[in-house]
């Protein structure tokens, strides 16, 4: 189960924001639709979204299957170092 950080959007835990920035970004540069990368990642879409969104921080194990979906590291994913999205 995915930990919801706060719907006051100025409360948004950084990290969470992050993790959803870089998974919009490296889906974007794969040109996946959310319903795509949901499905080949093996995630449902309302987690997606959330985690896009900033409003949840993702389970290591989320991460992972996303970090798969979308050809990139895990770390690149977390904290935005390593292999990202091939442009």
């Amino acid at each position: 189960m995915e930990r919801a950080v706060s719907k006051d959007r100025r409360q948004r835990h950084p990290h969470a924001v992050a993790l959803g920035m870089r998974v919009a970004q490296a889906r974007k540069a794969l040109r996946y639709g959310p319903f795509f990368l949901a499905h080949k990642a093996g995630v449902d879409i309302r987690c997606l979204r959330k985690i896009e969104n900033g409003i949840t921080l993702a389970q290591h194990l989320t991460i992972q299957k996303l970090a798969g979906a979308l050809e990139v590291d895990i770390d690149w994913l977390e904290v935005g170092v390593g292999r990202g999205p091939k442009v």
